[in-house]
């Protein structure tokens, strides 16, 4: 039975051993701490960005090479939205008029309607 007693207790401190073990700190503390890996998340943003640029671009490549009725509407309406000018000025006066309270009533009268709702 002694035999078994330090078998368990061989056990026992191997699992305490990887209770403490956390991969992500080890990681961290090997790749030279925050700054690296702030900056390797800004490399991986930035190239899955690209690569979703160029997934749309080859979609509309496509749609314009290969003529049909669908393709040419989804061509013609990203062309549209790409040619589309935006007056920043008219959308930061718009956001400065918002009133926060209409904003709050509107809420609160959503918020009633499903209480009713709720209730019947």
């Amino acid at each position: 039975m002694g035999n078994y007693d330090s078998e368990y207790q061989n056990y026992y401190n191997s699992l305490k051993g990887r209770a403490n073990y956390s991969p992500h700190h080890d990681r961290m503390r090997s790749s030279g701490g925050f700054f690296f890996q702030k900056s390797n998340y800004l490399v991986k943003r930035i190239i899955r960005d690209l690569i979703g640029v160029l997934v749309l671009f080859a979609f509309v490549i496509v749609c314009k090479i290969i003529q049909t009725p669908q393709t040419k509407s989804v061509y013609s309406y990203s062309k549209e939205i790409v040619d589309e000018n935006y007056d920043y000025s008219k959308i930061e006066t718009q956001l400065k008029n918002i009133n926060i309270n209409d904003i709050k009533n509107g809420a609160e009268n959503v918020m009633n309607r499903i209480r009713v709702n709720e209730e019947e």
